[in-house]
């Protein structure tokens, strides 16, 4: 999972510091390809506003899905 240093991390949608827990989302390392454009999103945390609004939000749950499914194997 993704390391958070409160009021330190930037979240990577809209690089601001995120403050607490409460307003943190975030995801373990999943994307090994580093040309793959999720890649820089994979092991990292974000504020649950910014990741709400996210247009690729949807996009990038369902490749974390797949990522659960083939692992649980």
């Amino acid at each position: 999972m993704a390391l958070i240093e409160y009021g330190v991390t930037l979240c990577p949608l809209c690089g601001e510091p995120i403050n607490t827990p409460e307003e943190c989302i975030s995801f373990p390392h999943f994307i090994e390809d580093r040309g793959d454009p999720f890649w820089q999103y994979s092991d990292a945390a974000f504020h649950k506003k910014c990741f709400e609004s996210w247009p690729n939000k949807l996009e990038f749950i369902a490749r974390f899905e797949t990522f659960k499914r083939i692992s649980e194997k």
